[in-house]
């Protein structure tokens, strides 16, 4: 069983780097300045005459929200996959709320689903990996 999940976040962190690449895209316009509304007032300035402030504010909080968490999740996803064969209770904490605020951040990435579910599979395959390499569990 462990193996057959091994192979799975496998084949999904190769899937995942296709997610990589387009977040590190979508981090690179969002800390350079170039997000959803410099991009609108450009091409789209209607867009933002509907927009009350409140959903300003939520567009801007969701992508500064997708830029710290996701590079959170990405950094702890690489360090969970160098430390698969550890169990639950001897991973540090710190990579498991990692794992978790990035899930979080691919879920409210502005993307579509399928981009955001290999790093979740990713990450909810070596938790059960490593649920199952714990002692009682084995």
């Amino acid at each position: 069983m462990r193996h057959m999940l091994a192979g799975a976040a496998i084949i999904s962190g190769i899937l995942s780097l296709v997610p990589l690449f387009l977040w590190l895209v979508f981090a690179k316009n969002i800390a350079t300045g170039q997000g959803f509304f410099t991009v609108s007032e450009k091409y789209a300035p209607h867009l933002l005459e509907s927009l009350s402030s409140s959903q300003v504010l939520l567009v801007q909080a969701r992508e500064y929200f997708c830029l710290v968490g996701g590079t959170a999740g990405w950094l702890a996803l690489f360090s969970f996959a160098v430390m698969a064969n550890r169990p639950l209770k001897d991973l540090p904490k710190s990579v498991i709320v990692g794992c978790l605020v990035g899930v979080a951040a691919a879920i409210t990435m502005p993307a579509p689903l399928f981009l955001a579910a290999p790093p979740v599979l990713a990450v909810a395959f070596l938790l059960v990996r490593a649920y199952l390499a714990s002692p009682k569990n084995a």
